[in-house]
């Protein structure tokens, strides 16, 4: 179990202050803003990221309520494995290398870095490699 000041510590660490390829801010420093036991860490232009201090998740949460909430990542240090899995399929992808990051290689690398984030296909790293394959991103 970790309190705000240690989620807001561990995002400083692990995360970029932002990721423009997936539109995503993290929170760098200042008061930790918390909802429902949930501390704040950074949004996806859309919703905003939270981490549980009770065993670590991150999760994409509509603070409107319109949209699910959707489980993101096991862990701070997870989301940040799988950010860096992205950008190096999406630099392989967009070089067009032969042999390059193709869609499954990246399904396959985000699962190695943490199994349950596209263990549901309606889980938010889920969504992004159907995005992928389609072209979008």
């Amino acid at each position: 179990m970790m309190d705000a000041d240690a989620v807001i510590a561990m995002t400083l660490v692990e995360l970029p202050g932002e990721y423009q390829p997936l539109l995503l801010t993290f929170q760098r420093g200042g008061a930790a803003r918390q909802s429902g036991g949930l501390v704040a860490i950074g949004s996806d232009f859309g919703t905003t990221l939270y981490c549980d201090p009770a065993d670590g998740r991150v999760l994409s949460v509509d603070d409107s309520g319109r949209l699910p909430t959707r489980f993101v990542n096991s862990s701070i240090a997870q989301l940040a494995a799988c950010l860096s899995v992205y950008e190096r399929a999406r630099e392989a992808l967009a070089a067009g290398s032969p042999g390059g990051d193709d869609v499954e290689v990246l399904r396959s690398r985000l699962t190695r870095a943490d199994a349950v984030a596209l263990a549901d296909p309606e889980h938010w790293w889920s969504l992004i490699v159907e995005q992928v394959e389609a072209g979008l991103l």
